[in-house]
C-alpha cells in the first residue's frame, strides 16, 4: 500500500519541477545549474519510482529508486563542491 506521505511528497516534488521549468531562463544564471537541475530532476524520478514499486516490479524499482537518490545526492555534492572552489577562485583573484 502506498504511503500517504510519499503521494505528498511526489504531488509538492512534481510541482516544483514544473515550477523550475517554468522559470529556467531566470535558474540558468546560478553557477553550474545543470548539475543542481538534474540532482533535483533524478530526485523526482526516484519519488516516482517509490510510489511505482508498489503496484509493479518491487525489487527492480527499489533499486532504481535508491541508486537514483545515490546520483542525486553525487551531483547535490559535486555542485557544492564546484560551486566553493568557483567562489573562491574568484576571491583570489
Amino acid at each position: 500500500m502506498v504511503e500517504t506521505s510519499e503521494i505528498i511528497t511526489l504531488v509538492l516534488g512534481t510541482a516544483t519541477l514544473f515550477f523550475l521549468c517554468a522559470n529556467m531562463q531566470q535558474l540558468r544564471k546560478l553557477p553550474f545549474f545543470e548539475l543542481i537541475f538534474y540532482s533535483y530532476l533524478t530526485l523526482v524520478v526516484s519519488w516516482w519510482l517509490t510510489v511505482l514499486e508498489e503496484f509493479i516490479w518491487s525489487d527492480a524499482l527499489n533499486l532504481l529508486e535508491h541508486t537514483g537518490y545515490l546520483i542525486s545526492s553525487s551531483l547535490l555534492a559535486l555542485w557544492c563542491y564546484k560551486t566553493a572552489f568557483k567562489s573562491t577562485e574568484q576571491i583570489k583573484k
